[in-house]
């Protein structure tokens, strides 16, 4: 792909001086993390002299500073989104991920302190290597979040789905019944459980086959052959031949 480009804070602002006058105008931070972003502080400033709202998609803990969540409350909003992926240290290292549960109890409660009330989490189960006492330590997670944080908690779990090219295209996918099976542990926890008081909403198991489906044998059509989702789940990863058929794909899509 090349080296990163970014856009200068100063440009940016210059598209946004023509905004100025209208009502209801809200800036939304789009960029695979934001909290990378080099003239984060000067566009941010920028921003809040033009009186501007701004928001941020899903941002990474380490991310997570004063400054950013001083932005979000100057601008009425109130609440953080964060991706855990798992609910201990051990499991999100696997996902490439090195911040540990103290760092993110760390960081919303000094969130929690400037203003923010709530957090929505994004977990997932189907993991390679995931285990029973994993998934129950999603529940522990959020209620630590919680009671220690004090902010409302809302958990979104999704199912792993193997994709091209990543590291883990060769794993295989969490069975239909093994992902109900968790899902229902983790609504059990959610409703009686240690994260009693925290809401949960959750991928459905077919939604997961289907986008497995997409992901490796394309949708059906007129272009592309039909492949039943319910087929999927389970299956591993596709064998090196497969690739030319998911190239084929991304060619009646147009991108060549």
């Amino acid at each position: 792909f090349g080296r990163t480009r970014t856009r200068s804070a100063r440009r940016i602002l210059e598209d946004l001086y023509p905004l100025v006058s209208l009502e209801g105008v809200q800036v939304g931070l789009v960029s695979p993390e934001t909290g990378d972003y080099p003239e984060l502080s000067e566009l941010l400033s920028g921003v809040a002299s033009l009186g501007i709202p701004v928001s941020f998609a899903s941002l990474r803990v380490d991310n997570i500073n004063e400054e950013i969540v001083s932005a979000l409350t100057r601008s009425g909003r109130h609440t953080l989104t964060v991706a855990p992926e798992a609910g201990n240290d051990r499991l999100r290292r696997e996902c490439g991920k090195y911040f540990s549960n103290d760092d993110i109890i760390e960081r919303l409660s000094m969130a929690s302190s400037l203003g923010i009330r709530q957090v929505k989490l994004y977990f997932m189960t189907g993991i390679p290597g995931e285990t029973a006492s994993d998934v129950d330590d999603i529940a522990s997670l959020c209620d630590r979040v919680r009671s220690e944080a004090r902010l409302r908690v809302t958990a979104s779990v999704g199912i792993f789905v193997p994709k091209p090219m990543t590291f883990w295209e060769r794993e295989k996918m969490i069975s239909e019944r093994d992902a109900s099976n968790r899902l229902k542990r983790l609504r059990r926890l959610f409703s009686n459980g240690p994260a009693k008081g925290c809401r949960i909403n959750i991928q459905q198991p077919k939604e997961a086959a289907l986008e497995f489906s997409i992901a490796w044998r394309g949708l059906s059509g007129r272009d592309g052959p039909i492949l039943p989702a319910g087929r999927i789940s389970g299956a591993p990863g596709p064998a090196p031949e497969q690739r030319s058929l998911l190239l084929e794909q991304l060619g009646i899509l147009g991108y060549n």
